[in-house]
């Protein structure tokens, strides 16, 4: 009666297979799921599972699950991003890399936005995938909680998946591999130099909501500034919107303090420009009246006067990382393997927003400044 069992559900499998009832590349239901449908223990499912596997029809993956096995040639990736609507998102400089790096490889790439994604379900999005015959998608998103619309979608699937710039927490929640960078490594980096150049009034600007101060809690970036002899006054750790007008009155008010700082970091370069606009206006020099320094690394802000200093992120290596992590992980003797995180060093670019020390403020500073 247990091999008829077997039997049976072998053929029920086989045939759901054979007829597209699960597309190619689609996760197949778990043994305890497959075992209520079928009306059997799970001991009965899995020789069916293994007799699937040794004709080819399926394929069985350590800790991601078992997927219907699709043709595909290996070299094509989707890329998933989202709206590309200004030069503040990351995407636009980690895309540049990923084109570069699939051109190089001879590499066809389709790319679209999230929102497409979005909108189809698990299984119409596991058709598109084997429509298209893609061997791996690197989608540029972030910070995920587990509960992200297609997040289960892209877990559905047997081929890799990769996240550039990701959060500590993406590769553990998601289970695919990142790139990433530290960025608490990269902002002790920044906090160091400038106290290597006198600076110990350093403010720090943040966006408003933002998940944490560069991978710190307010508390640990006190300590980090304690650390590293910078004044940790609550006062000088800020967070405001990415718009000119907030930035400008954040600005004002952290000249207007009794002792106001001696430099100013910044979230990323963009929020530099409106800095830089606000010190203008105060008739502030930079660097001689007070220092600037950006996070990020985008491309324009050399072209600041004078010329922003920044910790370069790399977004342009990541992109061109992933492709080679892809390249690695499509390949069928490491399929079901992964490389959890893959870090890109931040760089400390100097250039003449901080070319200076700070210095004793003098009679005529503090009357500008008021």
């Amino acid at each position: 009666m247990l091999e008829s069992k077997k039997s049976l559900v072998y053929k029920g499998l086989k045939k759901k297979l054979l007829s597209n009832k699960y597309p190619p590349m689609f996760k197949l239901p778990k043994e305890i799921e497959l075992a209520k449908e079928f009306n059997v223990s799970r001991i009965t499912i899995r020789p069916a599972l293994e007799k699937l596997e040794k004709e080819g029809l399926i394929i069985r993956r350590p800790s991601k699950g078992t997927f219907v096995k699709g043709s595909r040639p290996s070299n094509k990736f989707l890329i998933i991003h989202s709206k590309i609507d200004d030069y503040s998102n990351t995407s636009v400089y980690i895309l540049q890399g990923i084109i570069q790096k699939t051109l190089e490889e001879n590499i066809t790439t389709i790319s679209c936005e999230k929102d497409f994604i979005e909108g189809l379900s698990a299984e119409k999005f596991a058709s598109f995938v084997n429509e298209n015959g893609f061997s791996g998608i690197i989608t540029i998103d972030r910070n995920f909680t587990g509960r992200e619309p297609y997040l289960e979608s892209l877990q559905n699937l047997s081929i890799p998946v990769v996240l550039p710039h990701a959060f500590p927490q993406d590769s553990k929640v998601t289970g695919f591999s990142v790139t990433r960078v530290d960025e608490q490594a990269a902002r002790t980096k920044a906090i160091d130099y400038l106290t290597q150049k006198g600076h110990r009034r350093i403010a720090s600007i943040f966006p408003k909501n933002a998940p944490s101060l560069r991978g710190f809690t307010l508390a640990e970036y006190r300590s980090m500034l304690t650390e590293h002899n910078a004044d940790n006054d609550a006062q000088l750790i800020v967070n405001v919107p990415l718009a000119k007008i907030q930035v400008e009155r954040i600005v004002r008010k952290l000249m207007a303090m009794p002792e106001p700082p001696s430099a100013i970091i910044c979230y990323s370069d963009f929020f530099a420009t409106y800095v830089y606009q606000a010190l203008r206006q105060m008739h502030l020099r930079v660097p001689e009246d007070i220092a600037v320094m950006g996070t990020c690394g985008y491309p324009g802000a050399a072209l600041l006067d004078p010329p922003l200093s920044t910790i370069d992120y790399q977004y342009h290596k990541q992109g061109r990382m992933c492709v080679e992590l892809l390249l690695k992980e499509s390949e069928e003797k490491n399929q079901g393997e992964r490389i959890p995180e893959t870090f890109i060093d931040s760089i400390l670019v100097e250039r003449k927003s901080t070319d200076s020390k700070a210095k004793k403020r003098s009679v005529a500073y503090v009357q500008k400044v008021q």
